[in-house]
């Protein structure tokens, strides 16, 4: 993310340089631009990916005290695995683009047909949306659940109509994860990593299985 950034501030620079020679001009007499670059890019890039806030982000100090005004709302004890989930983990999206493990629309389209062989490629990136407050819960809850993550054709950029829904007033066990498989969490998860983050592959007659390959070595079976 980091280093996008600062691919996208040289390309502008340069583009600025094009347009306007004497702009940039004491820039070109230093090397000071890219002293000033790169370290925006040691300051802020974080130290392995599970640092990147926008892709993982770990349970909070807070998050038992979340989890608890919760339980006191919906008067019911939440699913063992969305709670095992929430004590360790506070958000993931592994949503994005590229090209070959999750291609995304440039603009939003109709839903594509996902006939078996036919389908356009809907990687659907493994998210989990962040634990939702009281207030929230109240405010987005529907027949179906809550909205725990967007639906495979957001993250394409297709359409914004659905959301994946889990029932958090389910005291089993585990409750269903209301996605095209409508199978429970932990059974969920072990897609997930079957298919490196995109189980949406598991549909497509031709998936990228060397790059999912490389994902998933070393991955612990859970």
């Amino acid at each position: 993310m980091i280093a996008q950034i600062a691919q996208i501030q040289r390309a502008t620079a340069q583009q600025f340089q094009a347009q306007f020679p004497g702009l940039l001009a004491d820039f070109e007499a230093s090397s000071r631009f890219e002293e000033l670059l790169s370290g925006f890019d040691q300051r802020l890039a974080p130290a392995s990916t599970l640092d990147e806030q926008s892709v993982c982000l770990r349970a909070q100090e807070w998050s038992p005290h979340l989890m608890s005004d919760l339980v006191g709302y919906l008067q019911a004890p939440l699913p063992l695995s969305l709670r095992a989930w929430y004590e360790c983990i506070g958000y993931v999206s592994f949503i994005g683009s590229h090209p070959v493990l999750n291609p995304v629309a440039r603009g939003r389209t109709a839903a594509p047909s996902i006939a078996p062989g036919k389908q356009n490629a809907l990687p659907d990136p493994f998210c989990v949306g962040i634990f939702p407050d009281a207030v929230d819960y109240e405010s987005w809850e529907t027949s179906e659940g809550y909205p725990i993550a967007v639906d495979e054709f957001f993250k394409a950029n297709v359409s914004r109509d659905n959301r994946y829904y889990m029932n958090f007033r389910d005291s089993r066990a585990d409750t269903v994860f209301a996605d095209w498989r409508n199978e429970y969490f932990v059974a969920y998860l072990r897609r997930v990593f079957k298919w490196g983050g995109f189980p949406g592959w598991e549909r497509h007659p031709n998936p990228p299985l060397k790059l999912i390959a490389e994902l998933t070595n070393g991955l612990v079976a859970i």
